[in-house]
């Protein structure tokens, strides 16, 4: 058998924990042996004087007995649990971590020194995070990670995914482009969010408002988020107004912005699809039924709080 290690690299991710075991897959800072399997000029640049510290990596080993295997379904599937643990991070908390593909993905068979690259586009973009953006994750945050990409991977692999699931998901992981104006991100968020409540104006079919669902979607146990419930009812209509009509200037209030609708969607969409995976509704639309779950949980239903993230 051949072993084969699969190096995905995370522009923006600062690891203070040590090397964080997942579902399938460790996140580290790759030891100077790797490094020198998958260095390139643009690894360089971005790793600076502060060596290792400044590059994290998704890394997954595996075993097969034919090269042409490990290259091609072994090796997509390595990336495709990366793409996993990139929507776990973000479905968890805030800081701008890039997408594997914006930067690279290197094979890499250590017994002979064999290596193949997959460059990303990335320098045709902005090529670093700011380190006030960056993604830190610390050991509080390794549990709900892990656990995040457990249910990313089941949905990946399963036959649950669905069309208001799949439109969410792409346009709240698109927002993440580092080539876009916050007028961008929050078209593609506002989109995800009509995907998972439905419009402004709609009601579900007990008559609650997008309001009061996005409140309990982030509440969840403790109940309604006053808060959240406040900003679905007013400001958010108004921001989506101006971003459809005029758009807004690249500054503090739309970086704020895109963080306050992205802090509806991280609760809303682990609990679409693990209520996706759960459930198996007849006589109604996706949405519909997670929404009407959402609801029935928040009035003391166990059952449906059970199928909810």
């Amino acid at each position: 058998m051949i072993e084969a290690r699969f190096y995905s690299q995370l522009y923006g991710l600062e690891l203070s924990v040590p090397p964080v075991d997942l579902d399938e897959g460790v996140l580290l800072y790759p030891d100077e042996q790797e490094w020198g399997w998958i260095e390139r000029a643009d690894v360089s640049e971005e790793r600076g004087p502060a060596g290792n510290a400044r590059l994290a990596c998704h890394r997954l080993v595996s075993e097969d007995a034919d090269y042409e295997v490990l290259a091609g379904p072994v090796w997509a599937e390595a990336r495709a649990k990366a793409a996993d643990v990139v929507l776990a991070l973000r479905l968890h908390k805030p800081g701008d971590v890039r997408d594997w593909w914006l930067v690279g993905s290197t094979l890499v068979t250590p017994h002979d020194g064999f290596v193949q690259r997959r460059v990303g586009r990335y320098r045709q973009w902005e090529p670093h995070v700011p380190g006030s953006r960056r993604y830190r994750l610390e050991d509080a945050d390794v549990e709900p990670v892990r656990r995040l990409t457990v249910l990313c991977r089941r949905y990946r692999s399963s036959d649950a995914d669905n069309f208001s699931t799949t439109i969410a998901l792409e346009n709240f992981g698109l927002s993440y482009g580092p080539w876009l104006t916050d007028s961008d991100r929050l078209t593609m968020l506002f989109t995800a969010v009509e995907a998972v409540f439905g419009g402004f104006r709609e009601h579900d079919h007990a008559g609650v408002s997008l309001a009061e669902r996005a409140a309990i979607a982030v509440g969840g146990p403790a109940g309604p988020d006053a808060e959240v419930r406040l900003f679905w009812a007013g400001p958010a209509r108004s921001l989506r107004n101006r971003v459809a009509h005029a758009g807004l200037p690249d500054d503090e209030e739309s970086a704020a912005a895109v963080e306050a609708v992205r802090a509806t969607l991280r609760p809303a969409l682990a609990s679409y699809v693990a209520w996706s995976l759960a459930a198996r509704p007849s006589g109604t639309t996706p949405r519909d039924g997670f929404n009407a779950a959402l609801v029935a949980a928040s009035r003391g239903d166990a059952v449906a709080a059970d199928l909810l993230w």
